[in-house]
């Protein structure tokens, strides 16, 4: 038998919120403010269609369990409140003979994530509501952004299930991970330019060392003041050139170090 599988309310609203990428979707919407003294009701999500000439408010009320879904009828006040009005449960959760003409139904498939209308409940007329915009205005005037949780609960397991996709998180990580890998490509390009004139400078002190070892350096004193002693004994002019090659030698590779 195949084993069913647990439906958590981010699920289906993530669903939602993809289905309406195009609309003003929020999540958890009060009927209005705390202030104007009227029982406030909140809807589990809204969609609202970005049209002046044919303005549309679907609510919906999600339902993941069957005893959920009988046990709690508040979702019809919220009729007043929208265009159209779905109940969004696990596939199967609830038939559409269940619900009454003016709502809809919309199964959610957990094994493709996808949403599929069972029922579309007829276009009302409605006035929209003062009060539930200006909490969305007042409160809500961005759209949600997932992740979304009416608990602290849902949010935790979520996070432990791995199910939280925070786009801004992984924009902001991406483009610093961007610029470090930047700055440290510009670093391993300046150390090669400096192994590349510490070996050429390796080269032409190890050929002027040979060049004084012929000439009776010991190879342990200071080879500066070595030539400096043989020069003032008249040796060859060669020499001068010895000497400016080895202090040239000697200065490049000191910078190399620094």
């Amino acid at each position: 038998m195949k084993a069913l599988v647990q439906v958590s309310a981010f699920d289906v609203k993530k669903a939602l919120a993809n289905k309406h990428q195009k609309d003003f979707f929020l999540t958890e919407v009060k009927s209005g403010s705390a202030w104007n003294g009227t029982d406030n009701r909140i809807m589990d999500a809204i969609a609202m269609k970005k049209s002046y000439a044919k303005p549309l408010i679907t609510g919906y009320e999600v339902k993941v369990t069957r005893s959920d879904f009988l046990q709690d009828n508040k979702f019809y006040t919220y009729l007043p409140l929208c265009h159209e009005l779905y109940i969004v449960t696990p596939s199967k959760l609830v038939q559409r003979e269940e619900l009454p003409v003016e709502i809809g139904l919309i199964w959610y498939d957990p094994e493709t994530k996808t949403l599929k209308t069972k029922k579309k409940p007829p276009p009302r007329n409605i006035e929209i509501s003062v009060d539930m915009l200006q909490y969305i205005i007042f409160n809500r005037l961005d759209s949600d952004r997932i992740p979304f949780h009416s608990t602290k609960a849902e949010h935790l397991k979520a996070w432990l299930a791995g199910e939280e996709d925070n786009i801004a998180l992984g924009t902001a990580v991406r483009n610093k991970m961007t610029a470090e890998l930047s700055r440290l490509e510009s670093e391993l390009q300046t150390v090669e330019r400096r192994k590349q004139r510490m070996e050429d400078t390796l080269e032409e002190y190890t050929l002027v060392k040979k060049v004084m070892l012929k000439n009776g350096w010991d190879g342990f004193s200071d080879p500066i003041y070595w030539l400096g002693q043989r020069l003032k004994q008249g040796y060859p002019p060669i020499l001068d050139d010895v000497m400016k090659d080895l202090q040239s030698a000697m200065s490049r590779l000191e910078g190399v170090k620094t």
